[in-house]
């Protein structure tokens, strides 16, 4: 049996804490900031209140003093709405991953993934 939890990635990451009806304005503003995985929205709903979302910022931003953004996007959005810097985890698993994904992990090294099947007829 395959053990599913072993493709578990965990990434440790940061996200603002912002009112829900400033998301489309401030995504247009962090364009290139926030996370961009296939699958995975970068804004998603705060756990702790209605009126605010989560937007997810991309690995590459690391400083909780957002350094990582310029200061021109940081200031405007900051003129938009107010802001809050919060930790955010992102755990990823097996159904996340594709099939050729799974694969590769599981074959042993060397071994080619198959890309397709072939039906000889005689």
């Amino acid at each position: 049996m395959l053990d599913e939890s072993k493709f578990d990635v965990n990434f440790k990451l940061l996200a603002l804490r912002i009112p829900r009806e400033f998301c489309k304005t401030a995504t247009r503003l962090l364009n290139g900031y926030l996370l961009d995985k296939p699958r995975v929205k970068p804004i998603t709903e705060d756990p702790t209140s209605e009126k605010t979302r989560y937007m997810i910022l991309s690995e590459k931003v690391q400083n909780p003093d957002l350094s990582d953004i310029p200061s021109q996007k940081l200031d405007e959005l900051k003129k938009l709405c107010e802001i809050e810097v919060v930790p955010y985890s992102l755990t990823l698993g097996y159904s996340y991953w594709t099939a050729d994904h799974i694969l590769k992990q599981i074959l042993p090294l060397g071994v080619e993934v198959p890309s397709s099947f072939e039906t000889i007829v005689m």
